[in-house]
């Protein structure tokens, strides 16, 4: 119904119910209201603003950068991860959310460009992989070489290769990540 009435009507509509709520809840309160009367609107408040706000995107914080995410939950997700994917932007990349810490390994399996990938823990870099080279499709699976790091970790970021270099970001760098 909502679909036929078009937006127009739609708007219509939710103006409509908005009103009759607050007529009802009115007259819930004891209040009465005179016949054609609008009803009275009550003061708006503005929250007070968060110390930090969850940002829209997801955000991988460093101390020089700050890197807008996709974020990779799903085994799906995961397994796909950049595979085809078109080349990032200067301060794109993606996270790697896993469960539980562990030596989560990575390889370069359907990727079109080179990558540099950071493991995370407790709001640190433990292990950096730097300018993973992509392979030709046609690369049999058991000629890839596999990455994993040398500490566990919970989270995985993978940005274009250089990254880690240009913004002196190795083992021990500092990283909040927001909105995940």
């Amino acid at each position: 119904m909502i679909r036929q009435a078009g937006r127009r009507g739609f708007l219509a509509a939710l103006g409509l119910t908005v009103a009759c709520r607050g007529v009802a809840r009115s007259q819930e309160e004891g209040e009465s209201l005179a016949e054609g009367a609008p009803p009275v609107e009550e003061p708006q408040t503005e929250a007070p603003p968060a110390e930090s706000p969850v940002p829209v995107v997801p955000q991988a914080v460093f101390e020089d950068v700050t890197v807008s995410m996709e974020v990779a939950r799903t085994d799906a997700e995961r397994q796909k991860g950049l595979g085809g994917h078109a080349p990032l932007g200067e301060t794109d990349g993606m996270l790697f959310v896993f469960e539980r810490p562990s030596f989560h390994a990575f390889w370069m399996k359907g990727m079109l460009f080179p990558l540099d990938l950071m493991w995370i823990e407790r709001g640190q870099v433990v292990y950096v992989e730097r300018n993973a080279p992509n392979y030709p499709p046609d690369t049999p699976d058991r000629s890839l070489p596999v990455y994993a790091p040398m500490e566990q970790a919970t989270y995985v970021l993978e940005v274009n290769a250089g990254f880690a270099d240009r913004y002196g970001i190795g083992v021990g760098s500092a990283v909040e990540l927001r909105g995940i």
